[in-house]
């Protein structure tokens, strides 16, 4: 067995649009992709390393529709509780669907564990590892330019400083 016998990697979609790029991108729809970015896959990596038969939790942040709903106000009425509670499903799907497609290709001879819930990426971070009583954290550090952390942070930043475990950072090489 590895290092580590509980790893978390927190996993961010993105839209594709290169579906000729099939061992990172999953067709979603007509003409929709979504995929990995290539640091994420190098978190996956790596868990899958220092796991070697241990347990990984993919964790994935989605929106908070009810939320966003409420910065909405009126534009937002028309969009009724159940079409927000399909909405949030489908997400929920989408993302398992991916995340179940990155576990079978990168992290192979570890067990897989998948949260997946609405809320802001950090505090989804932070309760997964909680919850998973995780070793590590493993996760990619953000593509933001120096400008856009300085004004906004970058949620690798604050796990780093708010997780209740060590975390290890794939650095961002091409800045």
């Amino acid at each position: 067995m590895g290092s580590f016998k509980h790893l978390v990697v927190p996993i961010e979609l993105r839209e594709s649009h290169d579906p000729e790029n099939p061992g990172n991108a999953l067709q979603t729809g007509a003409g929709q992709w979504i995929a990995l970015g290539p640091l994420t896959i190098e978190a996956l990596r790596l868990a899958a390393e220092l796991a070697d038969g241990g347990t990984i939790c993919l964790v994935h942040a989605t929106p908070d529709l009810a939320a966003t709903a409420m910065y909405a106000g009126a534009d937002a009425a028309w969009i009724s509780p159940r079409q927000m509670d399909e909405a949030e499903t489908a997400a929920v799907e989408q993302a398992l669907r991916v995340l179940n497609g990155a576990a079978s290709r990168y992290c192979s001879g570890a067990k897989i564990e998948f949260t997946i819930k609405a809320g802001q990426p950090l505090q989804v971070i932070l309760d997964a590892a909680r919850f998973h009583d995780a070793d590590a954290i493993v996760l990619a550090a953000s593509g933001r330019n120096i400008l856009q952390r300085a004004l906004m942070g970058s949620v690798a930043d604050k796990v780093v400083r708010e997780a209740p475990c060590p975390v290890i950072v794939i650095p961002n090489r091409e800045r």
